[in-house]
């Protein structure tokens, strides 16, 4: 960024708790380092389990890259930056506690992972309705570009937030379908993958994940036990 800009760094966001969105962070001054009250409340609980989880999957390939808590709490709905004022919107779906920013003067909008282009989302953290409401929200808004979370930037507005919300629509109405006909999960996994998003890549791994997630609530609510139905 200094080499494109000939300018200093002079705050990162973190856009919510997922360890390749929060890692990168340990580069800079914690000072610079952002989140909101429900971010830095939820690292401080989950922030050593990621960084065991990591060393567990990852040995010393992780060395030196240990997750630090941020040391900014957001707590205004805005930053000014020499004039660039950035607006700060927490929202929540993909995960419990997201976080937008959304620049007026260019009409910049970056999404976290509240968006994916071109790229399943992942939903080890959803909550299907929430996520539907951040994404109106969203696409409410007046921008010209989105910066996903996942995938290439795009520079048609509705373009890759209505691709999320496709997705989790199909996703949760497939999913519900197998288990009101009965399909188990490993058989909902290999269920056939529309036409259109057979090109989106990690299309059928993030589509098995999310039947893992999203199966057993599902099949919970839809079918309640004999010795609980009312």
């Amino acid at each position: 960024m200094k080499t494109l800009t000939g300018k200093p760094i002079v705050r990162v966001y973190l856009t919510h708790l997922h360890p390749d969105h929060i890692y990168a962070s340990a580069a800079f001054d914690p000072a610079l380092v952002a989140a909101t009250p429900a971010l830095t409340a939820a690292l401080a609980v989950e922030g050593k389990s990621f960084t065991e989880g990591m060393y567990r999957l990852l040995g010393d390939w992780v060395r030196r890259t240990e997750f630090r808590m941020p040391g900014k709490v957001i707590n205004t709905p805005s930053e000014d930056f020499g004039g660039r004022v950035l607006t700060l919107i927490p929202m929540s779906g993909h995960s419990s506690t997201d976080l937008a920013v959304y620049d007026a003067k260019t009409g910049l909008l970056i999404t976290g992972d509240l968006v994916f282009h071109n790229r399943a989302p992942s939903t080890p953290h959803a909550d299907i309705p929430k996520w539907r409401a951040s994404l109106d929200r969203l696409k409410a808004l007046d921008h010209k570009a989105v910066v996903p979370g996942h995938g290439p930037f795009n520079t048609t507005p509705a373009t890759a937030i209505d691709q999320t919300r496709d997705w989790i629509d199909r996703a949760e109405a497939a999913i519900t379908r197998a288990v009101l006909t009965g399909i188990d999960p490993a058989e909902t996994g290999e269920m056939p993958i529309p036409a259109r998003f057979i090109s989106m890549k990690a299309a059928r791994y993030e589509f098995q994940r999310t039947v893992t997630h999203l199966y057993p609530e599902l099949e919970a609510r839809l079918l309640p036990r004999v010795d609980q139905a009312i």
